[in-house]
């Protein structure tokens, strides 16, 4: 038994970095803040777990969408986190996920956030309010 879980658990680690890689998202958050300094853009932190079918969810429905895919690149520097795996400031971390956290880079405060799986047009929706709300001084 102890051997599925680790087995299991494994599969799930060697999988998030491939949906990061594929929908071109950073994993790290230090990287992430210095290209969102460098790009004047917000930071789109995308937090999951590996066992939570929602966030699965979002980033196979909702985030791999060509639509929503051309909006994050245009817009923000998407970034995707593991709750429970990855090193982001303490401020960031929330026991629901999925979260979206929009991040200005110089305060690296949040100002904007989408708790849950949302669908494309919701997701575009908050996207383009996150964007005209974004001001970084």
């Amino acid at each position: 038994m102890k051997t599925l879980l680790l087995l299991i658990s494994l599969s799930f680690f060697l999988f998030a970095a491939p949906v990061a890689q594929e929908l071109s998202y950073f994993t790290e958050y230090e990287k992430t803040l210095q290209a969102a300094l460098k790009a004047d853009k917000p930071i789109m932190l995308v937090q999951v777990t590996d066992f939570c079918p929602w966030c699965k969810r979002l980033e196979s429905r909702t985030l791999s969408q060509t639509e929503v895919k051309a909006a994050v690149s245009k817009g923000v520097i998407p970034l995707l986190l593991n709750r429970d795996r990855s090193s982001y400031p303490e401020k960031f971390h929330t026991t629901r996920v999925p979260t979206i956290f929009f991040v200005k880079p110089k305060s690296e405060e949040g100002y904007w956030e989408i708790i849950g799986f949302v669908e494309k047009e919701e997701m575009l929706d908050n996207l383009e309010t996150a964007l005209e709300m974004y001001t970084d001084p």
